[in-house]
């Protein structure tokens, strides 16, 4: 018995120590306050998990058309109350949205959004930069056959041929429906700088979706066009490392990144408390 004691109390403390090292080296960031001192930024808004997104891709487009009062789209809510809402900021006409490494939300934070501009009756576009991987398509149900960026940008069509109308969400698309060798170059052209113009003189607002700011430049090229860049981090796996060198080029790039946005918070993050005790979800 005295020796299963031992055995079972230096087990416990090995799991202990284990747990403790494990803490020490994990340099991701974990909660609102750890990001807000690491970026001198307002964190805008916490953005919940969503578990089933992998599994269902027309989730969005349900969380949208079914279920406004989701703890989800009231995440949404706060991003447009903080940047759109509030009489004391200055609304942005063409806001950025990007991430420092991919799968972090951003395409989607910036389709909600899209749709919760909508209902204060403001006319919004969302132009899907991301010329490599694009998932918007996927997930808003644009028709593959019609206009695409791509196309516009090499000089194949028009501007008039690349707007697509999505009544069902509220809100017009441009997006990529192929991918391209030549990205960088394409979103560095003069067509790309006119379209955001044309779109600008349109619409209320623009919302730009970017690839992730550490993988490519195009991000950096494209802040020169927007009046204000919006930077989401998720949570538990973005670093305190990646998120300065995200904000660092964006900062050489003359970006107004106006606050950052912690995403996919599940329930058993440390920070969980901050948005899952108010509501079900």
């Amino acid at each position: 018995a005295i020796f299963l004691a031992i055995a079972g109390f230096f087990g416990l403390s090995f799991g202990v120590a284990i747990t403790f090292v494990r803490e020490a080296l994990n340099k991701s960031v974990r909660s609102s306050e750890a990001l807000r001192q690491l970026s001198n930024l307002p964190v805008i808004s916490l953005v919940p998990y969503v578990a089933h997104k992998r599994r269902d891709r027309h989730w969005l487009q349900k969380e949208i058309r079914g279920n406004n009062q989701s703890l989800y789209m009231e995440s949404i809510r706060s991003i447009r109350a903080r940047l759109f809402d509030a009489p004391s900021i200055g609304r942005p006409k063409v806001l950025m949205v990007t991430s420092c490494t991919a799968g972090e939300g951003k395409s989607m934070t910036c389709v909600a959004l899209a749709h919760s501009l909508t209902r204060a009756s403001l006319s919004v576009v969302v132009v899907d930069a991301d010329l490599r991987r694009s998932v918007s398509a996927a997930e808003t149900g644009v028709d593959p056959g019609g206009g695409c960026l791509v196309e516009y940008l090499i000089g194949n069509i028009g501007v008039d041929k690349i707007v697509h109308s999505l009544p069902d969400l509220g809100f017009d698309m441009v997006l990529p429906l192929r991918s391209t060798s030549n990205a960088g170059d394409l979103i560095a052209s003069r067509a790309f700088g006119a379209l955001i113009r044309h779109l600008s003189a349109r619409y209320d607002v623009v919302l730009i979706d970017t690839a992730p700011v550490l993988a490519v430049p195009d991000a950096l090229v494209i802040s020169s066009k927007a009046d204000a860049a919006l930077l989401l981090v998720q949570t538990n796996r973005a670093t305190n490392a990646m998120v300065k060198a995200a904000l660092q080029r964006l900062d050489d790039a003359g970006a107004v990144v106006v606050g950052t946005v912690l995403s996919q918070v599940r329930r058993k993050d440390a920070i969980s408390n901050e948005i899952y005790d108010y509501a079900n979800y």
